[in-house]
Order: structure tokens, then C-alpha cells, then sequence
């Protein structure tokens, strides 16, 4: 098997595949460098062409996702169309009613797509409008997810040979895109005639003339090739009339055509380059892919043009189920990363309120030790506190009621004694008894209230008794201790 195989890993990777009726191609790339590149014709491909691309992709370690297929030009219908109108709501509706005429297929038989190329008449817009048979399209679709190769999206080599040139004319580029220039991509067995205005795709046409013709019998389609270019670029000026080519470069296989550029710019009189399909593009290992025998006849120039810039093919000619399936896949990642947001939040809040609730129950089982701890001690220290209470005021208890009595004591005269004494601690005493006569109640009172001990000394009741023919008075004495009183 030959190929030209170039290798890495970056991320941002393309992978472009066009199955043709004799090529199968892949490029992979990135925007600034194309990492690999495999051609085979399909003579050379024994058993079902979806074997063949499913060992290539394991061979060349590419991703099956979201592959863009590349639709040869020859397999394309294009047209220009002028219509009156600049909105594009009414552009849409006039294409629609106009594509109809310009294939003799259904609509149901059909894709299509279209893009606005620039203004015409005043009024009017200039659409470069692409037809493919669905057919066809759904054929190549079918081999590779039979490949286990899923597509993400369909589009007109003739886009990628445009986005190539953009990238691959390096210093010229400024030079080219002051005006309408030409490119000639010269595959094996067709060629596909583009017009860039300022860098943008006005014009495509296809020469079903291509390097094998002229690599096997160039005396019998060499003339039959340049008559079929002039005669393209003269349908062309018929369709934007006034138009100036400025230059001509001749892409894909070509450089394999000795004497080609001189030819060509001999009969067309204009500046005739011949370009390879690396030029100005880096590669791994800057391997020069013109090396292998397969590139001197296939042009890769619209599959490295559209895994570089993939966002810059404008039409587009994917099947609706596709488009549907991409949506729904598109809708089913935003559910699934809507929902794994939706879990991470719901478990980062659980985390938070569990780390809370874990901190404060720390927290709470500390306090509660410290308190156990501190109670032990409190407990300890209230018994203490407890006992010397206790003892102090017993103690002071007793130094209060013996001071009292001593003083009743000292006051008491010898015509007064007591019967009952009670001592209301820090409040009041209150003293019952006999005395000889009224008198010396009265008398005990006055010497009551002169003492610091007492104070608000009151006789409560006196009474006259008798016994064994004597006379004598019982009594009820009460008097408030003085405050500070020992």
C-alpha cells in the first residue's frame, strides 16, 4: 500500500475524507499545520471500501467523530444565479423556487446550498448556488459509518481547494487578492476551474481532463485540456462581464505536467504559476508528500484546505438527518453537561453544608468536653464552697447568738428573769419572763434600748399574776437586732 503518512498529536484536529469514483483520501490537520496524509486509488482496494478506510483510521491512530466529507467537484452541479433582491430572507425564498429549474431532479432527489458572492445590478444579488444528487452523497455517507466513521458535516472540494489557496500562496497572497484571480486543481482523472475574487469563491466549473490523461497520452488531451480552460474562463467572463483574471495558478497534481504553465500562458497571455500542494504549509517533519508516486497524480489541495479552516466553507451539504442527528447530539451533550453542572453543584453544596455541619458538631463536642471537664471541677469547687458556707455561718451563727445572750446577760437586772429567750438569727430576739413589778419591766426596757445591740425595744403585753400570796408580773419583750451587730 502506498500513502504518505504524517504524524503528531495537537489538539484541534480535522480529519477530511473525499471518496471519489477513483481516489480515497484523508488529511488530517490542525489551522497552522497538517499532520497526516493518505491517498489510495480505489483499483487497488480488494475488498469493501469501508474496510479499507476503517483499517486506515486504526493504522493512522485517527478520530472517528465529527469527519467532514469532502464531495468531489465532478460530482457537484454549480451555478451562478443574478436575483432581484438584497434581503436574504427573500434570497432564500427565490432559491427555492429556483433550484428546482436547474436540475432535472426533484427536490426530494437533492441537496443544495447557496452563498452570496457579492451585489450585481443594482438591486440585485450574485448567488453561487451548489446542487448535489442526495444519492450520491448518502452513498459515501453510508461507507463509512459502516466504517464506524461518523460525519459531522458535507461539503464541495471546491471550498477546500479555495481555503488552501488562501493559506498555501504565503507572500503572493496580497498581491492575488487586490483582483480576480484563477485556480486550476488538477486531479487524476478532473480538474476543477475556480475564481477567486480577493480570496473568496465567485466561480467553479469542472474539466473532466486531469494529470492521468496527460501523464498517459498527452499528445491526444493536452490540446483538449488547454481548449477546455480558455473555454471556461470565456463562460465565465460571459457571466461577469467586465471581469479582469489577473493570474493563474495551477494546483493539486499539476507540478507532474512538465511545460504546463508556459502552455497555458502563451494562449491566455496572463502570469501562469505552478504551486505544489504543501507550499507555504508546514507539515510534520516537513515530509515533502509529492515524494510518494500516489500525489503526482491526486490533488489533496481541497482536503488540507478544509482541515485547516474548516470554519471557513461556507455551503454546506449535509443531509438532514444529519443535520438532525447533530443537533440532537448537540442537545444531548448541553443535557449531559447540564446535568453533570447540575450534580457537581448539588454535591459541592452537600460538601459545604456537610463540612458545616461536621465543623459545628466538632465544635459542639469540643464545648461539651470543655464543659464536662470544667463542671468536674465547678462541682468540686462548689462543694467547697459549699463546706465553707456552711462552716462560716455556722461559725458566725454562733458568735452572733453567744454575743447576744452575753449581753442579755449583762444587761439583766436582778429583779428580772426569763422564762424563754428566742433568738431570730440577724432579725429579732424576743424575751418572755417574770418580773418583780411593773416597774422593773419598764426599767429593762429603757436599758434595752440604750444597749448598741438592740433596737426597737416594745413590750408586747405585761400581766399581774399572783402566787403563794405573792404578786408579780409576767412579760413579752421584743426587740430588733441592730444592723452590723456582731
Amino acid at each position: 500500500m502506498s500513502r504518505g503518512v504524517l504524524t503528531s498529536s495537537v489538539v484541534c484536529k480535522t480529519v477530511v475524507v473525499e471518496i471519489g469514483n477513483d481516489w480515497v483520501k484523508i488529511v488530517e490537520s490542525t489551522p497552522d499545520r497538517v499532520f497526516r496524509v493518505y491517498c489510495k486509488p480505489l483499483l487497488e482496494i480488494t475488498g469493501p471500501v469501508e474496510e479499507a478506510l476503517a483499517r486506515a483510521f486504526r493504522t493512522l491512530g485517527l478520530n472517528k467523530n465529527r469527519v467532514v466529507l469532502s464531495v468531489p467537484r465532478h460530482l457537484v452541479t454549480a451555478r451562478l444565479l443574478e436575483l432581484p433582491s438584497v434581503d436574504p430572507k427573500e434570497i432564500q425564498g427565490m432559491v427555492n423556487l429556483q433550484v428546482g429549474k436547474q436540475t432535472p431532479y426533484s427536490k426530494e432527489e437533492i441537496l443544495f446550498d447557496y452563498t452570496v458572492i457579492g451585489p450585481g445590478r443594482e438591486g440585485y444579488s450574485r448567488i453561487l448556488l451548489v446542487i448535489a444528487r442526495r444519492n450520491l452523497i448518502h452513498e459515501r455517507v453510508e461507507v463509512l459509518r459502516k466504517a464506524d466513521i461518523r460525519v459531522g458535516k458535507v461539503v464541495m472540494s471546491s471550498e477546500g481547494t479555495c481555503q488552501w489557496f488562501r493559506i498555501a500562496i504565503g507572500r503572493q497572497k496580497a498581491q492575488a487578492e487586490r483582483g480576480k484571480v484563477v485556480v486550476v486543481d488538477m486531479d487524476s482523472n478532473y480538474s476543477d476551474f475556480l475564481v477567486l475574487d480577493r480570496g473568496r469563491l465567485v466561480f467553479t466549473r469542472n474539466i473532466l481532463i486531469g494529470t492521468k490523461h496527460l501523464l498517459t497520452e498527452r499528445t491526444k488531451w493536452e490540446e483538449k485540456f488547454l481548449n477546455e480552460v480558455l473555454h471556461t474562463r470565456d463562460l465565465y467572463l460571459q457571466e461577469d462581464q467586465g471581469a479582469n483574471l489577473e493570474q493563474v495558478f495551477l494546483a493539486g497534481a499539476s507540478k507532474s505536467i512538465k511545460d504546463l504553465p508556459s502552455l497555458l500562458g502563451k494562449d491566455w497571455r496572463v502570469p501562469v504559476v505552478q504551486t505544489t500542494p504543501i507550499q507555504n504549509i508546514r507539515v510534520r517533519g516537513d515530509i515533502d508528500i509529492l515524494q510518494y508516486a500516489h500525489f503526482k497524480q491526486a490533488s489533496v489541495c481541497s482536503l488540507i484546505g478544509s482541515s485547516m479552516r474548516p470554519s471557513g466553507v461556507r455551503l454546506d451539504l449535509t443531509p438532514d438527518e444529519l443535520r438532525i442527528r447533530r443537533l440532537m447530539e448537540k442537545r444531548t451533550r448541553q443535557v449531559v453537561l447540564l446535568g453533570v453542572l447540575i450534580t457537581a453543584v448539588v454535591m459541592l453544596i452537600s460538601v459545604l453544608v456537610g463540612v458545616r455541619i461536621y465543623r459545628k458538631k466538632d465544635y459542639l463536642d469540643r464545648l461539651k468536653q470543655t464543659n464536662a471537664a470544667i463542671e468536674k471541677e465547678a462541682a468540686a469547687v462548689e462543694r467547697m464552697r459549699a463546706v465553707v458556707d456552711l462552716v462560716r455561718d455556722r461559725l458566725d451563727a454562733r458568735r452572733r447568738t453567744l454575743n447576744i445572750l452575753r449581753e442579755i446577760h449583762r444587761l439583766t437586772p436582778k429583779e428580772i428573769y426569763f422564762t424563754n429567750i428566742n433568738i431570730e438569727e440577724k432579725k429579732k430576739v424576743v424575751l418572755q419572763g417574770n418580773a418583780f413589778a411593773l416597774s422593773n419591766v419598764f426599767a429593762f426596757v429603757t436599758i434595752l434600748e440604750n444597749s448598741p445591740v438592740f433596737e426597737n425595744v416594745k413590750t408586747t403585753y405585761t400581766t399581774a399574776k399572783r402566787r403563794k400570796g405573792k404578786e408579780y408580773t409576767r412579760f413579752e419583750i421584743v426587740c430588733l437586732l441592730e444592723k452590723g451587730t456582731p
